[in-house]
C-alpha cells in the first residue's frame, strides 16, 4: 500500500478471519503517513480478534504508519480503545510505526526486536508516551506498551514525589 489507508469497519471478527493470511506492506515515502485502523480487543488474543498476518512498514521505499481507532469495531470495552494484533511485524530502517497511544500485540517473544525498534526511533508513540515491549510467556505474545510496567512506573514516580514532600520526622 503506497500512500494509502487501511480502514476496517467490520464489527464481526469471524467474517475477517482471513486477515491472519494477509500481509500489508506500507511504502508511501517519508512524507506520507498512512493511517491504519485497529479493530482488536485489548488482550483478546489472535483467534477471532481481527488479527493481521504480517504488517511490514517499509521495503522498496520508506513507510510511515500511524495506528488509529476512528471506528468502533465493537471491541473498545473497558480499555476505551481497540488495538492491533499481528502475527509478524517488520519495520524497515528509515520507516516508522507510530502507536499513537494504542497497543500493539505481536505473536511470540519479539521483545528485544521491538525494544530495538523503540531505541532507534522506528517504533514510537506520537502522544509522547514512553514505550517498552514486554513478552508474556503465558500468552506467547509481546505487547507494546506494556500496561502493567507503565502503571508501576507511574506508581513509583508518585511514591518518590510523596517521599520528597513529606516533612522530616522530629
Amino acid at each position: 500500500m503506497t500512500g494509502s489507508a487501511f480502514e476496517n469497519q467490520s464489527t464481526d471478527p469471524a467474517a475477517m478471519a482471513g486477515l491472519a493470511n494477509l500481509e500489508l506492506i506500507f511504502e508511501g515515502g517519508a512524507a506520507v503517513v498512512d493511517p491504519f485502523e485497529v479493530a482488536s480487543a485489548v488482550g483478546g488474543g489472535f483467534d477471532l480478534n481481527f488479527a493481521l498476518g504480517t504488517l511490514t512498514v517499509g521495503g522498496a521505499d520508506v513507510g510511515c504508519v500511524q495506528l488509529v481507532d476512528l471506528f468502533d469495531n465493537g471491541n473498545r470495552g473497558t480499555f476505551g480503545a481497540e488495538c492491533l494484533f499481528a502475527h509478524l511485524v517488520a519495520i524497515e530502517p528509515g520507516s516508522t510505526l507510530d502507536l499513537n497511544g494504542l497497543r500493539l500485540y505481536v505473536e511470540g517473544d519479539v521483545e528485544s526486536f521491538l525494544d530495538g525498534c523503540v531505541a532507534d526511533g522506528r517504533l514510537l508513540d506520537g502522544t509522547g508516551a514512553l514505550l517498552d515491549a514486554f513478552y508474556r510467556p503465558s500468552k506467547d505474545w509481546t505487547v507494546v506498551p506494556e500496561p502493567a510496567t507503565l502503571a508501576l512506573l507511574v506508581l513509583g514516580a508518585a511514591a518518590l514525589i510523596r517521599l520528597r514532600r513529606r516533612p522530616a520526622d522530629l
